[in-house]
């Protein structure tokens, strides 16, 4: 049965007479995984910001979706901080700032 309270430690969860299970091979795995996802993902917005600071042109490119993700990345990581969740720091701190980078660009060349 799944309590909804993943993010407190083994310890905590005993001390409230809640049974732990060890984590299966399939959960290590995929922890190892999500590190490189979590620096390749927002790395997707890379192309975006060049383009735009390279061309010194953002036509086309809606400010108020990059405010928006920049918004929702600026969220999650806060999320993450809070739940001491390193992948989705990693991830969103490295989103928001090139969310952020797109949103100058577009602001400044449109």
């Amino acid at each position: 049965m799944h309590y909804g309270l993943h993010h407190f430690s083994r310890r905590q969860l005993e001390k409230r007479g809640v049974k732990t299970v060890t984590k299966g091979i399939w959960v290590a795995r995929m922890d190892k995984v999500i590190f490189p996802v979590a620096v390749l993902g927002p790395l997707a917005i890379v192309p975006q910001a060049w383009d735009v600071w390279s061309t010194r042109q953002a036509t086309g490119v809606s400010p108020l979706a990059w405010a928006a993700f920049s918004v929702i990345s600026l969220l999650w990581l806060m999320y993450g901080i809070v739940h001491r969740e390193k992948p989705i720091i990693y991830a969103n701190t490295l989103g928001a700032i090139l969310n952020v980078v797109v949103l100058l660009g577009v602001f400044l060349y449109r």
